[in-house]
């Protein structure tokens, strides 16, 4: 890694207009880089000043010298001398103040353009470098803190100001460095001219004045006051936080330093200045006390991160304990500590240090998650739910509200409940526990991720969850951020948004609804444009940054370029001028798969009448990453004063404003797109069918077994996709999430393998079957399908296969009711039969016979196949409960039993009653028999077990039915333990 340096000073202005320590600043800055050149493998500093720093020849080595520069290399860029203004004469109509600002080189008589370096041309300069070396600019010159826009320079007299009053006027266009380039000309006729990503180190404010004073630059001298103190081991963000801290109100009238990244790429807030350290290795902390020489001691955190007067900050200095401070005043992005006198004597002498300090509890807002365990992970939730809590604990910023009980509902009907029973309300977010995955979803929209899931057995399961819980936390903090004091009754900004197509509603101020174009973008995403325009409606100036929050929980301040913007009164700004003025909203792919009904992202404008606050929305604190998505399958001023000056008597005042984006999905509730596209990929993929299932299809009973029943498509759509769901699908998917649980358990308790029907495996989320609960207890491992009958146990072998390798200490087998309970019915019932007394005038006891004896060989030969694998292991089996006789008429066009008994002439619930009861009693007998021909086998007895609410319909328990039949199982299996 080499380094590439060019710098800049310029004493000897002419017109009244020298300036006496900037040839000096570069001998300083030179120094310092000298000093670190052990950190590279080649240095390379070109020094210009007063005389050698002419316009064109600072254009000439800044060509040669950072041509030079590899991607691997660093390339620095400072400025010590003027800065000005020039008009832009109409040109360029995003600098919205009229004017360019513009660095001052040397020239002999009188000042003009030809001397003027304008921002456009220095971006130019940029963006025509070759290569993408670590790009860093420092301009300790007026005017230096923005590459965009200024304002109508305020007249000061000061021999120490680095700054020509005024605005040049406009020069020739052919004048610019870029003139006759038609790459960076639009066809209508704009300029757009693409930001080299870079950092810009500005001594202030496009609108503020940039001092020195005998020592020299005072923005240089404290920049490398703090790169010795750190030894360099610092971040760009870092860097803002500590110069705004530092710096503020020690010159004669404010200079706010500012930091921003220009552009994307490799280099951000976090990257290390100079490249010297890895990011891991930087020093300072994510919040900082620092004695200012005209504040006292500030602390780096104030209004936007929840600082309040009289809190607590504790700071470690040096001995590496917590002493506690308390907040006297609270800025918007800083706060001023009371430092007892006794301690200011004991840090007289470190008092230029800086000190780590936090406040005792999160600054963040409280985020409220409900709990959702539509499968029951008993394990996994409390083991989440652990890591929830030890955050609340630490922080203060979570907190579980309630857990979606599925255990005490009646008629399959959850609801949300606190610990004490309370109904829960309003959530922010859920946490959902489903197919063996743990994710977060907006409330009640079970299926819907709003990123990755996690798996519940993936070995960094907790570090994952926590990271995005963390992203979770301040997403929500920044949404919800306002200022309790309510400076601004009202917003004093108006948002305008515009859409190309006319399809822009707004039925409120905060809530703007747009269609997506007709055709899709390249990439294959539906989106739309908009054109958002802010203007500031107050009568003073407002400092103003917006914050761009979306569904994926990113958070970034890409509509003013990650800086905040000094709006005058009146005063426009459109997001995205600095590039194509146009935002775009798009909805992602998996979007559609998952069926969100629309895209939705938030903008935060943040605003106050008094100070930027750039360094504190581009600090890491802010901004954040999107998460990674859920799974899919992969194809590949007028009279205003300024606040600035100490001596002003101005309320300071700060406040926030929301409004929401929604993209409509017009695939909404639909096969379509990716996911008819791929159907069958999502099918047959166990991670992604279980969302797909309860996303589009109702998983029904037809008559002869579980198929889902599309819910919205037009039919032929819904034909095309019901054969991918048939029932095997819906078990598959259901038996392997659980025996992924299976696999995710220790082996501490008992072993058991469980092959069944229905009521061992009921493929719905949310219903808790009987195994369900068994294995709370159970190491247990199913092998149940619903809709199965015995003979396709013996036919897929399954069974004696799991037996012979796990070697389990009980069996259990469920079978029978699908046989005799379910279609089978309609072959033992004589035909229009419509008065009786007894059972038998309705069963055609021969063929009822024929069907029970295939039961009894189809037992008895598993008795003995598990008996000869293991001879010491038992097997349960079961008969059922008397199932309902008088389901309601939904219940029975669906159903299982009655309406095949109806079919046959039999209409009277009184008459289904005798069958059924004929039936159950019938089977239960065979399954007892059976059970005592072999010293190796239990028999369960349900006869009695679930009330006639219990049922979920009309031979399913719901989830208290399921759990009473479990328990008769334990009871059993503890029997045989003891």
């Amino acid at each position: 890694m080499n380094l590439y340096a060019l710098l800049v000073g310029i004493n000897d202005y002419p017109g009244g207009n020298a300036l006496h320590q900037c040839v000096n600043d570069v001998g300083k800055m030179k120094t310092y880089l000298t000093g670190i050149a052990d950190h590279f493998e080649d240095i390379c500093i070109k020094t210009l000043t007063d005389a050698e720093a002419t316009r064109p020849r600072v254009i000439e080595q800044f060509q040669t010298l950072f041509g030079q520069a590899s991607n691997d290399d660093v390339a620095l860029f400072y400025f010590s001398g003027h800065g000005a203004q020039e008009e832009t004469a109409g040109r360029f109509p995003e600098e919205h103040d009229g004017a360019l600002e513009t660095l001052v080189c040397y020239a002999e008589g009188m000042l003009g353009t030809g001397q003027m370096l304008a921002n456009k041309e220095l971006r130019y300069l940029l963006h025509q470098l070759p290569n993408d070396p670590h790009l860093v600019t420092v301009i300790d010159a007026c005017h230096s803190g923005d590459v965009v826009r200024a304002f109508q320079p305020e007249e000061v007299d000061s021999d120490s100001i680095r700054r020509i009053t005024g605005v040049f006027e406009a020069r020739e266009y052919d004048q610019f460095i870029f003139h006759d380039d038609q790459d960076v000309h639009t066809a209508d006729g704009r300029l757009r001219i693409p930001f080299k990503n870079h950092v810009h180190l500005g001594a202030c404010l496009a609108s503020e004045a940039s001092w020195e004073d005998s020592q020299g630059g005072v923005f240089t001298r404290y920049l490398l006051h703090l790169l010795k103190e750190v030894r360099n081991q610092v971040s760009y963000a870092d860097i803002g936080t500590w110069a705004k801290i530092s710096m503020k109100q020690v010159t004669k009238k404010q200079q706010s330093p500012i930091v921003t990244v220009q552009g994307k790429g490799a280099l951000t807030a976090r990257s290390a200045w100079l490249n010297l350290v890895d990011e891991e290795a930087l020093a300072f902390p994510s919040g900082v006390l620092k004695r200012n020489p005209k504040l006292g001691w500030i602390y780096s955190r104030g209004s936007i991160l929840g600082v309040r007067p009289k809190m607590t900050v504790l700071a470690d200095f040096g001995d590496g304990k917590d002493t506690p401070l308390q907040v006297k005043e609270v800025g918007l992005d800083h706060a001023i500590v009371d430092m007892p006198s006794d301690l200011i004597d004991d840090l007289e002498d470190v008092r230029d240090k800086t000190f780590p300090a936090r406040t005792e509890h999160s600054t963040f807002s409280r985020l409220k998650l409900l709990l959702n365990p539509i499968d029951h992970e008993p394990g996994s939730v409390a083991r989440i739910r652990g890591l929830i809590e030890a955050r609340a604990a630490a922080h203060g910023d979570v907190e579980i509200t309630g857990v979606i009980n599925r255990t005490s509902e009646e008629n399959g009907a959850p609801a949300p409940v606190a610990a004490d029973g309370v109904v829960l309300d309003n959530p922010d977010f859920q946490v959902n526990f489903f197919n063996g995955f743990v994710y977060f979803s907006l409330p009640d929209q079970d299926f819907q991720p709003l990123a990755e899931q996690i798996r519940l057995d993936a070995k960094n399961m907790d570090g994952t969850f926590s990271d995005q819980l963390q992203a979770f936390i301040k997403w929500h903090h920044f949404l919800t951020l306002t200022n309790p004091g309510k400076d601004y009754v009202k917003c004093p900004l108006d948002i305008q948004v515009e859409c190309h197509e006319d399809t822009l509603t707004k039925p409120d101020e905060r809530v703007f609804r747009v269609a997506p174009k007709a055709e899709r973008s390249r990439s294959n995403r539906r989106y739309q444009t908009l054109k958002v325009t802010v203007t500031n409606t107050s009568r003073e100036r407002l400092f103003v940054g917006v914050l761009v929050m979306t569904s994926d929980m990113g958070i970034s301040a890409d509509p003013f370029n990650n800086k905040v913007i000094e709006f005058q009164p009146g005063e426009s700004k459109v997001f995205h001028d600095h590039e194509d003025s146009e935002t775009w909203v798009f909805l992602e792919p998996y979007q559609e798969v998952y069926n969100w009904k629309e895209e939705w992202i938030y903008y935060k404008f943040i605003y106050n009448n008094h100070e930027d606050f750039t360094a504190t929305l581009t600090s890491p604190e802010y901004l954040q990453e999107g998460l990674d998505p859920p799974l899919t399958h992969v194809d590949e001023a007028r009279g205003v004063r300024r606040p600035g000056d100490r001596h002003e008597e101005v309320k300071r005042k700060w406040g926030t404003w929301d409004i929401r984006i929604e993209l409509a999905n017009d695939t909404f509730n639909r096969l379509s797109g990716e996911l008819e596209h791929n159907l069958s990929a999502y099918v047959e993929d166990d991670d992604l069918a279980p969302f797909i299932t309860e996303l589009y299809f109702d998983i029904r009973y037809d008559g002869s077994s579980f198929k889902p029943f599309p819910r919205h498509n037009a039919q032929e759509t819904a034909e095309a996709a019901r054969g991918g769901f048939v029932l095997d699908t819906v078990n598959r998917i259901y038996g392997n999430a659980r025996k992924r649980r299976f696999r995710r358990q220790r082996r501490t308790a008992p072993v058991a393998i469980a092959e069944g029907d229905s009521w061992f495996l009921f493929p719905k989320p949310g219903v808790r079957d009987t195994l369900d609960y068994l294995m709370d207890v159970y190491h247990l491992l199913s092998l149940a399908a619903a809709g199965d009958e015995v003979i396709n146990y013996i036919e897929q072998g399954d069974l004696l296969r799991e037996v012979r390798t796990h070697r389990p200490d009980y069996v259990l087998i469920s079978g029978g009711g699908n046989d005799i309970l379910g279609a089978g019915v309609a072959k033992f019932l004589n035909k229009d039969v419509t008065a009786g007394t007894v059972a038998e005038d309705f069963v055609n006891e021969v063929e009822f016979n024929k069907q029970m004896d295939a039961l009894v060989e189809a037992y008895r030969m598993f008795f003995r196949e598990i008996k000869a694998l293991q001879s010491d292991i038992v097997i349960f089996i079961h008969g059922y409960d008397y199932i309902r006789s008088d389901p309601p008429e939904d219940v029975i066009r669906n159903g299982w039993v009655a309406k095949h008994m109806i079919a046959a002439g039999i209409t009277d619930p009184a008459h289904r009653g005798l069958i059924i009861t004929y039936i159950v009693d019938a089977f239960n007998t065979l399954m007892e028999s059976l059970a005592g021909e072999h010293d190796h086998v239990r028999y369960v007895d349900h006869r009695g077990t679930v009330e006639n609410y219990e049922w979920m319909d009309e031979i399913h328990p719901n989830n208290v039915g399921y759990r009473k039949v479990a328990n008769n199982f334990l009871r059993a299996m503890a029997a045989e333990r003891d």
